[in-house]
């Protein structure tokens, strides 16, 4: 993959379809795998992907974002930008906030550049009555017009930090054969759309087995036994089930498995 160097980071950058260092800012049509709707969010939680709150908060999602009360912020990984000059700009609107601690008040006329001095991973934190369609923070001293990225690219940077499986992936349910099957318990993998920054912490609900006679069964629970960067494993328990070779797990209409490996 090609890559180009940068007058303000000594380190290769690969190149990409955008310019930002920010994930999912672009509020007017924003990944939103968890479905928050416009309203509260307490400390810490999640609304649109990689936006979390920082205290309790409130904010409203349309065609912009606005922070009623509170603020969001997001981690970025690691972007190795200890001594670089990067700037900080906005479409439409004003946004203020911090960003390595460092206070910005942008506009769509008017940008904000900071020389960050920490290395490991930088916040970036949007405080009450900012009102903004896109953020946008790149390298170099001069804000440059906001280029948005495509929406499926946009979704697999946030998907490396969190999933969410539904069970009306493929038009209805989600089967996954069984690869191993004990006399109380019955063990199928789930595989992930994007490999995960770290092994995830992940949760299910909604999971259901079928043997072999595709017929439904009862008794079991459900564990996420195990996990990797790119799958978990499901294991189904039900003493004596009596199941054999061909059975599977379903992850039915409105169930779900969440991957999480936020920062």
């Amino acid at each position: 993959m090609p890559t180009i160097f940068s007058n303000y980071n000594t380190s290769p950058q690969i190149i990409r379809s955008s310019d930002n260092i920010l994930i999912n800012a672009d509020f007017r049509t924003p990944i939103n795998q968890r479905s928050f709707v416009s309203g509260a969010l307490a400390d810490g939680i999640y609304g649109i992907d990689r936006w979390k709150a920082n205290g309790a908060s409130n904010i409203t999602i349309g065609t912009s974002l606005t922070i009623n009360s509170g603020a969001i912020e997001q981690i970025v990984e690691d972007p190795q930008l200890n001594g670089v000059e990067v700037t900080i700009s906005a479409l439409s609107g004003t946004a203020t906030g911090t960003f390595d601690g460092q206070a910005f008040t942008v506009s769509s006329t008017a940008s904000t550049t900071i020389t960050v001095g920490n290395t490991g991973n930088i916040t970036c934190k949007l405080t009450a009555a900012s009102s903004l369609a896109a953020l946008k923070i790149e390298y170099g001293p001069n804000a440059t017009p906001y280029q948005p990225r495509p929406h499926a690219e946009e979704r697999d940077l946030c998907m490396r930090y969190f999933e969410r499986i539904l069970g009306t992936t493929g038009g209805g349910n989600w089967y996954e054969g069984a690869y191993f099957i004990t006399a109380n318990n019955v063990h199928a993998t789930f595989t992930f759309t994007t490999v995960k920054r770290v092994k995830p912490s992940s949760s299910v609900s909604g999971l259901d087995v079928f043997s072999n006679a595709v017929a439904q069964q009862t008794g079991f629970s459900f564990v996420v036994s195990d996990s990797s960067d790119n799958a978990i494993r499901v294991t189904a328990t039900k003493t004596a089930h009596g199941l054999t070779a061909g059975s599977v797990i379903r992850l039915s209409t409105g169930g779900i498995i969440d991957v999480d490996s936020e920062l």
